[in-house]
């Protein structure tokens, strides 16, 4: 698993830093609907919600393993 991870870490340098490629994506721009508002929204939504993951995943978690007993 661990070695799934690195090799997906290392394709992803290989193609995004290594390549440059991340800076052609940055400097693009690129937006959702070509609105810069929309995309700002977006991002920020996603953010809040996968840092949320972080806080009650675990609880919920929790919650299940204890149903199963």
């Amino acid at each position: 698993m661990i070695l799934i991870l690195v090799g997906v870490l290392f394709i992803n340098y290989l193609i995004y830093i290594k390549g440059e490629r991340a800076k052609v994506i940055v400097k693009n721009e690129p937006k959702f609907f070509d609105s810069i508002i929309i995309s700002k929204y977006l991002t920020v939504a996603f953010i809040v919600i996968t840092t949320s993951f972080l806080f009650w995943v675990a609880d919920y978690a929790m919650h299940v393993i204890e149903q199963c007993q």
